[in-house]
């Protein structure tokens, strides 16, 4: 394979969208309501720029085919798909769960 051909297998169009969405979440869910009201226009502008990017991720994924960063073949069988949204809920719960215990190890109280 020639260099030119092994860069185009790393789907640089997919990471551009998908880097900037995740980064776009992160912060929404860090500033809704702890330092802006999840009202706030900026915490908005995250939300929907977040789905925006996820879109155009899904949309080079859907022009890339086998080249994208996750090809369809693989996300649409059924047991990577449902190890998927366990893993997402078991996490879920987890991170629930360490932070109201170090809220209790700390002596803060849970309102």
């Amino acid at each position: 394979m020639t260099f030119k051909q092994k860069l185009s297998k790393f789907d640089l169009p997919g990471t551009a969208f998908l880097l900037p969405a995740l980064v776009s979440i992160l912060l929404a869910f860090q500033y809704g309501g702890a330092q802006y009201a999840w009202s706030d226009g900026r915490v908005i502008a995250l939300l929907v720029l977040f789905v925006v990017l996820s879109a155009g991720f899904v949309a080079v994924q859907m022009w890339q085919k086998e080249n994208g960063t996750l090809p369809a073949r693989i996300i649409c069988q059924r047991n990577i798909a449902f190890g998927a949204l366990f893993a997402m809920l078991i996490d879920g719960a987890f991170y629930i769960l360490d932070y109201y215990v170090s809220l209790s190890i700390m002596g803060t109280k849970m309102t």
